[in-house]
């Protein structure tokens, strides 16, 4: 069992660029001295030395075989040609549900999985991340949603920081909360499943029966490129951008809200490609660059196209579509989902070995996957 304290997670993860901020750490902190923030983690207390912080983080790496082995009972040694990881199968699905269409990022599918599961009784609660408007463009905030009201008031897929997994003791802790369901980005679901294995963190992720990825092609940014991005896109200097969010308003466009410290709130519409651009154009958070998980393959589930991996998955899947929240896309939708996937998919592996080269020229420290 790896002993150490938040010095050694300090210097060899966070001060090396390593950090994912993910949250698991101040989560699975024993003493609960680890505190997620804008500014990532710190400490606030006497650290005991126990350990656990270490041993859960994904910056430095992640046993993706022997999670995959214990999950789906096969490992990527035997599925290397697989972009999506190692699946039961992958469905073309789209929300049933006007209203989830309309307040989803990409279709409201996501909304639609966790209304219908909460209607069946199959959960009593969903660990989200919703905007926040305290001054942090890069870090959204953790809510756990126990109604159907409060579930599609988090819809839309955000990607950002978020301390959606801080909440893993309040769930743990709360009797009426006996089953729940958690959205997560590709990096925090590594960070969960190392938790499930620990034996000082384990405990906390019991009542968690699904976990739900986002693809993700690493959009994160430090608050400073965050500011820098969004104040391209409004037209206001970077320093008047108090807080963002945004949301999908049909298939090429979204629309970006922006409030500025005089509470003055900006609205603008701008095509997908646009945003994106714009993103890609500042520097990402560096081990954003250094994750080669598109699609959250250790996930029971995972969104661009519905990609289906455990039984869990598969129930959640039937059960939207024997409610009526799920449908089949179009055949436009398909080729336009397939199409994004495989391209920022492959962008995101291939960015992913040449940051590794790179780091290993400089001799610099660089995360494991086995």
């Amino acid at each position: 069992m790896t002993n150490g304290g938040f010095d050694e997670l300090e210097s060899d993860v966070i001060e090396n660029g390593l950090c994912t901020r993910c949250g698991a750490c101040a989560a699975s902190c024993p003493v609960n001295v680890l505190e997620f923030g804008k500014d990532g983690i710190s400490i606030n207390g006497d650290c005991i030395r126990c350990g656990t912080c270490l041993r859960i983080c994904p910056g430095k790496g992640v046993n993706m075989s022997d999670h995959e082995k214990r999950l789906f009972s096969n490992s990527r040694g035997r599925s290397l040609g697989r972009r999506n990881g190692i699946y039961k199968e992958r469905r073309h699905l789209t929300s049933a549900r006007k209203e989830f269409i309309m307040t989803g990022y990409f279709g409201g599918r996501v909304t639609s999985i966790l209304v219908a599961a909460l209607e069946a009784g199959s959960i009593d609660a969903a660990l989200l991340t919703d905007w926040t408007d305290d001054e942090a463009l890069s870090t959204g905030k953790g809510i756990l949603a126990r109604t159907r009201e409060e579930i599609i008031g988090a819809a839309s897929s955000k990607y950002v920081f978020s301390s959606v997994l801080t909440l893993l003791p309040e769930v743990q802790k709360d009797p009426d909360i006996r089953s729940a369901a958690i959205v997560l980005l590709p990096c925090q679901v590594q960070a969960f499943r190392n938790m499930e294995m620990d034996p000082a963190a384990g405990h906390l992720t019991k009542k968690v029966r699904f976990l739900i990825s986002l693809n993700c092609g690493a959009p994160n940014m430090s608050e400073e490129n965050w500011k820098a991005s969004i104040s391209r896109l409004m037209g206001v200097p970077p320093g008047e951008v108090r807080s963002f969010r945004y949301r999908k308003i049909s298939s090429t466009r979204i629309e970006l809200e922006a409030r500025t410290f005089n509470d003055e709130i900006l609205r603008k519409e701008v095509f997908v490609s646009r945003f994106l651009r714009n993103v890609n154009r500042g520097p990402r958070w560096p081990r954003c660059d250094l994750c080669p998980d598109y699609s959250g393959e250790l996930s029971d589930l995972s969104f661009g196209a519905p990609v289906i991996r455990t039984d869990r998955g598969m129930e959640l899947v039937r059960n939207a579509e024997a409610r009526g929240y799920l449908k089949r896309s179009s055949l436009k939708k398909t080729i336009s989902q397939d199409i994004t996937d495989l391209f920022v998919g492959s962008r995101k592996k291939l960015r992913y070995r040449r940051n590794l080269n790179k780091r290993k020229k400089m001799g610099a420290p660089f995360p494991i996957y086995r």
